[in-house]
């Protein structure tokens, strides 16, 4: 349980943090939230963003999670993504339909396939060693990216489609909404010293995932009202145990800091906004380019999407416990 709740009686003015409620989904182990809206505003209509975090082989989950989402009737006005949740957001605004999802499921599939990264765990460990900016020369998912980006630009995309990365000039956090989809989609995913950096314009650029990995800030920014945050992971207030490599404790510290910030961007939001964040199912400890188990995830993903949704829309189920924060 996450050591932040608490059962001392209402939220205070002295405290800004949001009530949630905890969705318990044992059979997948997995724990989702839903951030209720306190306040309601009649000046604007509902406006939903689907917003999509990195997570690297993980990020298979949200392909599944699109198609469930389509499938229930939801659909989004506005998409952000972070790292390969960018390349996932990018398939949706291009066409939001379960024909435009097939084709990005269809894409890691071939990934799966393909081998993408066939040099294997060991010699990746090796080049973490030597003198180079990045493992690989050239950044893998570029395959992806080419088999599902259809436009030269993301303001061409069906819907707004919003794009973090993360500067190593100026303003380190970027969002994008306009700009060559192909350049941005790859420093999105530039994981440092994984990938190389990619330089757009003047600037050079790296991982969304860095500064913001999951850009739910920039989703209120852009007017939603509704949120809906596809995570890879089963349970944003799990910290797992780091592993016995100074290596895994470098990883492990990088992934507290983005969950605290996706933390602390959900406890402050408006309150007359509303979240759903829907979890990945529990899986065992991937390498983060192990596409090996991808339709698995993909299947898992989906199906942990309508458990969740049919969750929420059914509180007397007994699988939603309310949380007093």
């Amino acid at each position: 349980m996450d050591d932040r709740q608490s059962d001392a009686g209402p939220l205070t003015t002295s405290d800004p943090r949001r009530y949630w409620d905890a969705v318990e989904l044992p059979a997948f182990g997995s724990q989702g939230r839903v951030y209720r809206a306190k306040q309601r505003r009649f000046d604007r209509r509902e406006k939903v963003a689907f917003v999509l975090g990195g997570g690297g082989a993980l990020g298979a989950v949200q392909v599944g999670m699109l198609q469930a989402l389509i499938e229930l009737g939801i659909g989004a006005d506005v998409v952000l993504g972070s790292s390969v949740g960018a390349l996932n957001a990018a398939g949706y605004a291009q066409n939001p339909t379960l024909e435009g999802v097939d084709v990005v499921q269809q894409a890691w599939l071939d990934a799966q396939g393909h081998d993408l990264f066939n040099h294997g765990r060991l010699w990746s460990i090796k080049q973490f060693a030597t003198k180079r900016t990045a493992v690989y020369e050239e950044n893998r998912l570029s395959t992806l990216i080419d088999q599902v980006v259809r436009h030269d630009r993301i303001e061409d995309f069906k819907i707004p489609l919003g794009v973090m990365v993360t500067s190593l000039t100026g303003d380190p956090e970027r969002c994008f909404w306009a700009g060559p989809a192909r350049d941005l989609l790859l420093a999105s995913s530039a994981l440092p010293g994984v990938f190389p950096s990619v330089v757009i314009g003047n600037h050079r650029f790296i991982d969304g995932g860095v500064v913001n990995n999951m850009p739910i800030a920039q989703a209120m920014v852009a007017g939603a009202t509704k949120i809906y945050v596809l995570q890879c992971g089963p349970k944003m207030a799990e910290t797992e145990t780091f592993g016995p490599r100074p290596i895994d404790h470098v990883i492990g510290a990088f992934a507290l800091a983005r969950k605290a910030r996706a933390w602390h961007d959900l406890d402050n939001l408006s309150a007359d906004i509303e979240v759903m964040v829907i979890p990945g199912p529990s899986a065992a400890r991937l390498y983060y380019v192990d596409l090996s188990h991808t339709a698995e995830l993909i299947e898992r993903g989906k199906a942990v999407a309508h458990a969740f949704l049919k969750a929420t829309e059914s509180p007397a189920s007994g699988d939603v416990m309310a949380v007093a924060r």
